[in-house]
């Protein structure tokens, strides 16, 4: 997978090194408890400590994250199904890692899954909700981005740095003693977690990742029109996304699936005594919108596309303003509405 360009490529190291603030952070102040805290030996401790913290993030187990996620979905197994088999063993030869697994879930929510394996193999999940939606072209669109996240190296890099940021990775920095270490040094740790991952890694990682999963997809399917439509055809489907569960309590799964399956929430940002808000849907549709069109300009023959996350952060700076052009359509909140009613039913049954 030689086609990962190197804008995408420094974007997924700066997410490594962001991966790594909380886990320095805690380190430090760890070592800071049972050594002399001099300058010297403080600035010591920081540099070691960032070298591992680095090498943490970068060997993370993600496999043995994605096996327990699929521990959790295979509970709604509805066994094989042929096209899917299909066009995942196709394209998994295709992209060079072995498809072990094909499996449909019972879901009216429509996702796909790509987990990997600990024999370095993946395996291939689809909801019953994207088997029933997505035309075959469309399905193999997915399924080439989800097999992309499973095995190319940078792309299982970026996912290894958001897991790696799970939430209880930033209360073991935030919350270790004081007394452990220097109130300079502590004020200035925090004032990194602020500044540099709350407010960037989270949407970060995803946005790296499926900037290089879309562009070896594309490059292996040669239809990117195919990957634009499935891409707007799971719009609809952001309001139902939070009833998924995917196991790994305290991880970030989404690295997994196609439809993100983040919690609901309402999310309200003041600067410079402006505010604007946005709900969980509206991160969603402007993520999928956002990649749509960004293939199209691929397909239209404009590689720009791949090359930074700059566009991005201007689509994402719009949420919650009436500069955001990826708002649900009526028809697709109509249609929304009525997919999360419906998965709402199937997980209580």
């Amino acid at each position: 997978m030689t086609s990962t360009r190197a804008g995408a490529k420094r974007a997924v190291l700066g997410v490594v090194l962001i991966a790594a603030i909380p886990w320095t952070i805690f380190l430090s102040a760890l070592c800071s408890a049972v050594l002399e805290k001099t300058p010297g030996v403080v600035a010591a401790i920081v540099v070691v400590v960032s070298l591992l913290a680095v090498g943490f993030v970068w060997f993370f187990p993600e496999r043995a994250v994605a096996e327990s996620v699929y521990a959790k979905v295979i509970e709604k197994s509805r066994g094989q199904n042929n096209r899917l088999r299909n066009v995942a063993e196709g394209l998994a030869i295709a992209i060079g890692v072995p498809a072990e697994r094909v499996e449909v879930v019972a879901s009216p929510v429509p996702n796909v899954l790509a987990l990997p394996t600990r024999s370095h193999g993946l395996v291939v999940v689809a909801t019953e909700g994207a088997i029933g939606l997505l035309s075959r072209p469309q399905l193999e669109a997915l399924v080439a981005s989800q097999i992309v996240v499973a095995g190319d190296k940078w792309v299982r890099l970026a996912t290894r740095a958001q897991l790696a940021q799970a939430p209880w990775a930033f209360l073991l920095a935030a919350t270790f003693p004081l007394g452990f270490v220097s109130p300079v040094f502590f004020v200035a740790a925090m004032a990194a977690i602020v500044l540099f991952v709350f407010t960037s890694l989270f949407r970060r990682a995803d946005a790296v990742r499926d900037l290089v999963a879309d562009g070896v997809a594309i490059n292996t399917t040669k239809n990117p029109q195919a990957l634009v439509s499935a891409l707007r055809a799971l719009r609809p489907s952001v309001l139902a996304a939070p009833s998924q569960k995917l196991g790994a309590s305290g991880m970030r799964t989404d690295a997994f699936a196609v439809l993100s399956v983040r919690s609901k929430a309402d999310t309200t940002v003041t600067v410079n005594g402006k505010s604007r808000s946005w709900a969980t849907e509206d991160e969603l549709a402007t993520e999928l919108g956002f990649r749509a069109d960004r293939m199209e300009r691929v397909g239209n023959g404009d590689f720009s596309a791949l090359e930074g996350l700059g566009p991005f952060r201007k689509a994402w700076a719009a949420l919650g303003t009436s500069e955001n052009a990826y708002v649900l359509t009526d028809e697709e909140r109509r249609v929304g509405q009525t997919a999360a009613a419906a998965a709402a039913g199937s997980h209580g049954a």
